[in-house]
């Protein structure tokens, strides 16, 4: 999870983030309650700290544009088992 103030000066809300090691090294990071929120980083605390920049850039967007500021209340995270 990560913590980003909201751009209002409102207080913080934390999002779920996904990161995803890399065959070439480093970590993809998507924000599933913010959709097309995507960014990396070379190592785990670079791509949290980048994650951390790119839901704020999101949420100032979003301010910017009068659109409302969703929380991670409807994420929904099933877990699949694989019986092999």
């Amino acid at each position: 999870m990560s913590d980003a103030k909201d751009s209002g000066g409102g207080a913080a809300m934390t999002y779920t983030v996904v990161l995803e090691r890399e065959r070439d090294g480093g970590f993809s990071v998507h924000v599933p309650a913010l959709k097309g929120c995507h960014t990396q980083g070379d190592d785990l605390p670079e791509a949290l700290d980048m994650a951390r920049d790119a839901i704020e850039c999101y949420l100032g967007s979003l301010v910017k544009h009068g659109e409302p500021i969703l929380g991670d209340a409807s994420l929904v995270e099933p877990r699949c088992r694989h019986p092999h």
